[in-house]
């Protein structure tokens, strides 16, 4: 059996994990295909059909002809950021099998937190003036803001020319 990450594990979006089993003989056989998946990751589809208990997924259990090479896979989402680690196993099998050792496997997903950006900066009034109260506002995609702070100075306008000089710091908690 094999194992294969078949997508990049971002906090709060789809990844998928590959199976290939491959009878390799002496005869046909028959078994069936178990994952189990880490607390903080739940099942939302793939291509093996499977029967959720508890925390172990029991997947397509059937004849497997000699030489039959199988693939399915099962998608998850993970409900934190972290490694999680998924074992694969056969069992229900049929046939003694000459080799052990090829009937589990597992997988370290490292699921990063999604990533979060900042942008559509707008400011009320338009064009503040030095010594006077204003207001900057803008999105964050990625991330729930719980509180922000924010220190400002407008400085003068330069006597040679028309432009401005803006210098803004901004302190974001994102959670």
């Amino acid at each position: 059996m094999r194992l294969l990450l078949a997508a990049v594990a971002v906090l709060g979006q789809t990844f998928t994990i590959g199976a290939s089993l491959v009878n390799a003989g002496p005869d046909a056989g028959a078994g069936r295909v178990n994952v189990q998946i880490p607390a903080a990751v739940h099942r939302i589809g793939g291509t093996l059909e499977c029967k959720d208990d508890v925390r172990v997924l029991h997947c397509d259990e059937g004849p497997f002809a000699l030489g039959d090479n199988g693939t399915g896979t099962v998608s998850f989402i993970a409900d934190a950021p972290g490694s999680c680690i998924f074992k694969i196993f056969l069992d229900h099998l049929a046939a003694a099998d000459p080799n052990l050792a090829d009937d589990a496997d597992s997988l370290t997903v490292n699921v990063s937190a999604a990533p979060v950006s900042a942008g559509g900066v707008s400011t009320t009034p338009a064009r503040p003036r030095a010594g006077t109260a204003f207001v900057v506002g803008f999105g964050v995609d990625g991330a729930t803001v719980s509180s922000a702070t924010c220190t400002s100075s407008v400085g003068t306008v330069a006597s040679a020319s028309s432009s401005r000089t803006f210098t803004r710091r901004f302190s974001v908690k994102l959670r």
